[in-house]
């Protein structure tokens, strides 16, 4: 009986093991094995160079708001499903110098994946070359001296239009635009050439030269000159001397102040003014610097205008493109109080086709965000005509096939370029009432031309 009666009770506690492991087994099963895994955030950490002190302060900061909100803008839209983007700002301090050691500390010690710049050409040459020894991809979105595509980096892409073709979309305007407006047949327009000597107004100022001289223009002053001047006196009597007809004019923000203030000063009069990019088109400095006197300037290198949507025609977008361009104009003013300016759009722009296009491809096609495979993404873009921020497409040009730029074609250039978006170009806006309205081309115009200058302009005759 006693054995019988072990027996039972090892029996029973043989059972009670067996469903006690039975249930542990279940629970653990459900809690933890049966889970769906949770795949974790994959953080794309963003490097981005742009001057917020020194000489290249007021446009660089512009830019950098730019980019930021259009990281935040890729974050809410979940754009990037499963990826999280962060960034890292440096501050390149308007020095090119600076510029470099930034850029080499973003890659050494914050890790970032990739680096977006910058305004300013000098500095973004610097900041390039440090990406390119450590084969991290450079996105450019803003600086334009044509040396940038001619270096042949294979790490280098630049969404932003060459420096070199504001000039032949400025003359290809006068052609088209002006000299009809005037009366006159471009051969028999004189045009006057003036530059900031540095990397960024040279390169605008041989592209004025080159379609100039394709359309017969009589080029009566070819003068580059300091964007550290003090005193441009000695330009404006050159320029009196040669009296132009139109004036095609590269400056940063301090020269062309400078210039504007001399020229009025000492009674220069012209029929037309078109500034390229630079200073012609900071909003809100450069009519609170002369006031009234901007309007009816004509500017190369506005995509939005100052008061974007009323001041560019945002129907010539693609839907999807317009509505990201709206969302866009909708935070920074709630962010600032205040429109953005043309060079905060020209951040977000860049930035965004990064964020939408490029990215989403290297998650989806290749898993892995590296150097290559975001190469490899750029490299496959082929976006049309308003499938941009910008407005102009993006289709790049590579270290297998160098190409020069539609406009480049167009003027005769063919230069071997690496890197470069060949379908990018700028448009062309006029100030009017301290606004800048898109005037070209018609796809994205708000208003007509007001060609020649009107007698209420300074610098009318």
């Amino acid at each position: 009986m006693e054995k019988h009666a072990i027996s039972r009770v090892t029996a029973i506690a043989l059972i009670v093991i067996v469903v006690v492991v039975a249930v542990a087994a279940y629970y653990i099963y459900a809690t933890i094995l049966a889970r769906p895994a949770v795949t974790p955030i994959k953080e794309i950490k963003v490097g981005m160079i742009h001057s917020f002190t020194g000489s290249l302060a007021v446009m660089g900061t512009q830019v950098a708001e730019g980019c930021r909100i259009a990281v935040e803008m890729a974050n809410d839209w979940n754009i990037l499903p499963g990826a999280k983007l962060t960034y890292v700002m440096a501050d390149a301090r308007s020095d090119p110098t600076v510029a470099k050691t930034e850029t080499e500390r973003l890659i050494t010690m914050e890790g970032v994946d990739f680096v977006i710049g910058t305004y300013g050409s000098a500095i973004m040459l610097t900041a390039s070359e440090a990406c390119e020894r450590y084969e991290k991809v450079y996105w450019e979105v803003m600086s334009v001296t044509d040396k940038a595509t001619l270096r042949g980096f294979k790490y280098f892409l630049r969404f932003f239009e060459l420096g070199g073709d504001l000039g032949p979309v400025s003359v290809k305007f006068v052609a088209d635009v002006i000299a009809p407006k005037l009366g006159v047949k471009p051969s028999d327009l004189k045009v006057a050439i003036i530059f900031e000597d540095g990397p960024f107004g040279s390169s605008a100022g041989e592209g004025n030269r080159l379609m100039a001289e394709k359309y017969g223009m009589k080029i009566v002053l070819y003068e580059g000159y300091s964007s550290a001047a003090t005193d441009l006196s000695y330009l404006v009597l050159k320029l009196k001397e040669a009296k132009p007809d139109v004036i095609l004019a590269a400056s940063y923000l301090h020269d062309c102040i400078l210039f504007l203030r001399q020229a009025k000063e000492m009674g220069l009069k012209v029929k037309a003014i078109v500034g390229q990019g630079g200073g012609w088109v900071v909003a809100p400095d450069l009519p609170k610097a002369i006031g009234d006197d901007v309007n009816y300037i004509i500017v190369t290198g506005v995509q939005v205008g100052t008061n974007p949507p009323e001041t560019v025609n945002v129907d010539g977008l693609l839907p999807k493109v317009k509505e990201a361009f709206l969302e866009f104009v909708k935070r920074y003013k709630q962010k600032f109080g205040l429109p953005p300016p043309e060079f905060s759009n020209n951040g977000f722009a860049g930035s965004w086709v990064m964020f939408s296009e490029v990215l989403p491809r290297v998650l989806e096609k290749y898993g892995e965000v590296t150097s290559e495979n975001i190469l490899k993404a750029a490299w496959e873009l082929d976006i049309p005509m308003g499938g941009t921020a910008r407005g102009h497409g993006c289709k790049f040009s590579t270290p297998a096939s160098p190409s020069d730029t539609d406009i480049g074609k167009l003027a005769g250039r063919n230069q071997p370029h690496v890197g470069q978006n060949t379908k990018a170009h700028a448009f062309i806006a006029q100030w009017s009432n301290q606004q800048l309205y898109v005037i070209w081309p018609e796809q994205f115009a708000a208003r007509t031309a007001v060609i020649p200058l009107p007698p209420t302009s300074p610098y009318s005759g």
